[in-house]
């Protein structure tokens, strides 16, 4: 059965109909009675998630909605609610108006909801959090176009992401102990080597707002899938990929400045590559099925233990 179908899927992706029955199964586990959020996460983590189905997936993954779908349209008018006062909130304080982008507007409403908000705003961008916030939500906006649902994916994305701060230090070390493995002659690592790369490089940025403004969505959202799935050291491959893809422009920079700022403008039709080449890696190196004993005997991906 699995032959006959890996044959079905090959054949469909060689005259252009790609995913259609990864859709299928999607639909299937979207329509059960509750959601299942293993088998969700499962298929975020196996599968491509396509375009019109993710900002739904990633709101159910991420709790912005519930698993019962009977109480979907109610906790989306309460999400609403809160929304709205928020933002009544921050215009009574005179803190936004109908000039402000929406990117500072969410952050700000981040910051009143947490008790956050400081009482001069003038330097709030220099705090890095805060930086990284507004890189999560620009971002998000190429999601969804509904300001609501960038709201809260990208609250939520933002708070799934301060639960890894304590493993950034050890994913800056995977970065160059796998870029060693992949590095056919080893002159990259050798350049990066010479320039303190590990050193000055923003890898924990990086991580931190999961290359938002780093790489182009939607090739991004494809890793976003994987994060919210429960992979969230993948973006250790991701730097890999990027560093990878982008060798020989780098081996031909001097200073590390110079490859700091290339890093920071990479071409937009660099985004699939990477991203594929991340995916790639990640598959060779970084997941593992294992067998879940408390819920049946599907398997589940998980990061693999760093050796």
């Amino acid at each position: 059965m699995t032959e006959q179908r890996n044959f079905r899927s090959a054949y469909l992706e060689k005259v252009g109909i790609k995913g259609v029955e990864e859709k299928k199964s999607l639909e299937i586990l979207l329509n059960e009675q509750p959601l299942d959020i293993i088998k969700l996460n499962q298929f975020c983590i196996r599968f491509p998630v396509p375009a019109s189905h993710r900002s739904y997936l990633w709101k159910v993954l991420l709790d912005v909605l519930p698993v019962h779908q009977a109480s979907h349209q109610y906790v989306g008018e309460q999400r609403q609610q809160q929304y709205d006062d928020l933002h009544e909130a921050l215009e009574a304080m005179c803190k936004i108006d109908e000039t402000s982008p929406l990117h500072e507007v969410h952050l700000k409403m981040f910051l009143v909801e947490n008790g956050l908000l400081p009482f001069n705003q003038s330097g709030m961008m220099s705090d890095v959090r805060n930086r990284i916030f507004t890189s999560v939500t620009t971002a998000m906006s190429e999601v969804t176009e509904d300001q609501t649902d960038i709201y809260w994916l990208s609250t939520k994305f933002y708070k799934l992401q301060l639960k890894h701060t304590e493993i950034l230090p050890e994913m800056v070390g995977r970065v160059d102990f796998y870029l060693k493995k992949e590095d056919g002659d080893g002159h990259l690592c050798e350049h990066l080597m010479k320039l303190k790369a590990y050193q000055h490089l923003h890898f924990t940025d990086w991580f931190s707002s999961c290359f938002a403004s780093i790489l182009p969505m939607p090739s991004l959202a494809r890793i976003w899938d994987k994060i919210i799935g429960g992979s969230y050291k993948i973006l250790v491959f991701v730097a890999v990929a990027m560093l990878l893809t982008l060798k020989r422009p780098i081996l031909s920079m001097k200073t590390i400045s110079n490859v700091e700022q290339y890093l920071s403008q990479i071409p937009d039709d660099n985004g699939d590559i990477i991203v594929n080449k991340a995916v790639e890696l990640w598959h060779k190196h970084g997941c593992l099925l294992l067998p879940v004993t408390t819920r049946g005997n599907s398997p589940v991906i998980t990061d693999k233990v760093y050796s």
